[in-house]
């Protein structure tokens, strides 16, 4: 299952958390949108790309933090 995973600033250490509790697990793929560091960013930007995948089939499900 293709997982979409994204995060703001405030989410971003949990993001992390899951996409390496997860990376080892064959049951998943996880496509990870962002963002990429603790550096004020806004939400908005990621759950749109989540969403996107989503809707064109790139991804089963999402997790947004």
């Amino acid at each position: 299952m293709k997982i979409a995973i994204g995060a703001d600033h405030r989410g971003f250490a949990q993001k992390q958390f899951i996409i390496d509790h997860l990376k080892n697990d064959q049951q998943y793929e996880l496509i990870d949108v962002g963002t990429y560091s603790p550096e004020r960013t806004d939400f908005p930007i990621y759950a749109d790309k989540v969403i996107q995948l989503i809707k064109t089939g790139q991804a089963q499900q999402g997790i947004l933090l």
